[in-house]
């Protein structure tokens, strides 16, 4: 198995044939990591055969990678646990760890469970390093049972947590507040930036992000919020101070649409841990919150994301995605009115889903059961294709971050009709 580098792998769920595969990644990677680390009794009890049988009785629990259908890596999760995470070690450096523990935290929250939680063997310092990088927090000491015949043998381990939800509730800021990078994007499509009502009142200590000069290039043949320049969005977020090691809360007061927008840019760069306040500046007032005038510089950040972690859709490949989401309101999808772009109507094939519909009557996010019967009845599934767009590649992120909350991970078409409409050529549907 050679290295390629950088990788794009295939991720499903494993299924029986997989399990030699597995296994042998899985005893390699034990044996790298825990030897010297965990207690004799368990390093004989895991013998090479022992991972045979494993492997094959924990298929249900695994997802696996592929590249060029060869299985390079696999995750197995149970519960809110990420249990296991291996892969090649030709593969070490390629971004293929960060892919795959990406997927075992979506498979948490996907079964339902906002908070992740990993145990890692305290001798194992390059799995601390990677975990931490990512977003974990070291919890602590505990004995943990890794279980051994009809019993267990206790290991030392520290318990890494991560919140794996996009969302983090008032209550939940405020405790965490001091340790978290706050931005505030307040912005309405058409309206002034939203600098005037961030020095009137903000989450104290947050930063003023800008949607047009920090979250998008200028309109043009891309549309009307291309996506930005690495350069610039990379120098925005550091001068915001933010820093891939310290956890991201982003808000406005749109009903999380472009707080959605910088939440999923900063995913799409590789931030390990961003998260939208759930209700915006509104919930954060009605809570009683502390409200702040002070316009202080953050120190600046460290932050130096690549974009690709997020998947991407161009104009040339929406006709062809399973399940293409538009995210305007059903009006506009159906051709009815158009008060922005010049073209009313929809993508041929595309199926509505309006982003008022994520959100309950105050504002906030629907109960993850609502939002996947929601999704699941235009076919929005776990495992589909899926992708989204909105009018400009703004709003559709509203849509992305209400199908990440049940374990959808779709793409987004960042032109959207905007760029759609701007070629002639391209079909236009009406109705529905």
């Amino acid at each position: 198995m050679g290295q390629t580098g950088r990788v794009d792998p295939s991720l499903r769920p494993a299924t029986p044939d997989d399990a030699p595969a597995v296994a042998a990644l899985w005893y390699a990677g034990w044996q790298d990591a825990h030897l010297g680390n965990v207690p004799d009794e368990l390093v004989e009890a895991r013998t090479r055969s022992s991972f045979d049988e494993r492997a094959l009785a924990r298929i249900a629990d695994t997802a696996v990678a592929e590249v060029d259908g060869e299985v390079v890596g696999f995750v197995m999760v149970v519960d809110d646990e990420v249990d296991q995470v291996y892969l090649h070690v030709s593969r070490r450096g390629s971004g293929l760890a960060s892919v795959l523990l990406a997927e075992a935290e979506r498979l948490v929250l996907a079964g339902g469970h906002p908070v992740a939680w990993l145990a890692v063997a305290p001798g194992n310092e390059r799995a601390r390093r990677f975990y931490e990088r990512r977003g974990w927090r070291d919890e602590g000491p505990f004995s943990h049972e890794a279980p051994v015949g009809s019993g267990h043998v206790l290991v030392p381990c520290r318990r890494y947590v991560k919140p794996v939800s996009p969302l983090v509730s008032v209550g939940e800021l405020i405790a965490e507040l001091d340790d978290v990078t706050v931005l505030d994007v307040r912005y309405r499509m058409g309206g002034p930036p939203g600098l005037a009502e961030h020095a009137a009142g903000h989450v104290p200590g947050a930063a003023y992000v800008d949607m047009d000069a920090d979250l998008a290039a200028s309109p043009g043949v891309g549309g009307r919020h291309p996506l930005p320049d690495q350069s610039v969005f990379v120098a925005a977020m550091r001068q915001a101070g933010v820093s891939a090691s310290r956890p991201v809360v982003v808000y406005d007061d749109w009903a999380g649409h472009a707080a959605a927008r910088a939440w999923w840019l900063l995913r799409h760069y590789g931030h390990p841990s961003v998260r939208v306040l759930d209700g915006g500046w509104s919930a954060w007032v009605a809570a009683g919150g502390d409200v702040s005038t002070s316009l202080e510089t953050p120190a600046p950040g460290d932050f130096s994301g690549t974009a690709g972690s997020m998947p991407v859709r161009l104009a040339s490949e929406v006709l062809d995605v399973g399940v293409l989401v538009d995210a305007r309101a059903a009006e506009r999808y159906r051709g009815e009115t158009e008060p922005i772009d010049p073209v009313a109507g929809h993508v041929p094939g595309a199926v509505n889903v309006p982003t008022a519909s994520n959100l309950t009557p105050v504002g906030c996010f629907r109960p993850a059961a609502e939002l996947r019967e929601l999704y699941a009845a235009v076919g929005a599934v776990p495992g589909a294709d899926v992708a989204a767009y909105c009018g400009s590649g703004v709003t559709a992120c509203h849509d992305l971050l209400a199908m990440e909350l049940v374990g959808v991970r779709a793409a987004l078409y960042p032109g959207s009709w905007s760029e759609w409409v701007a070629d002639p050529s391209r079909p236009v549907e009406t109705g529905g």
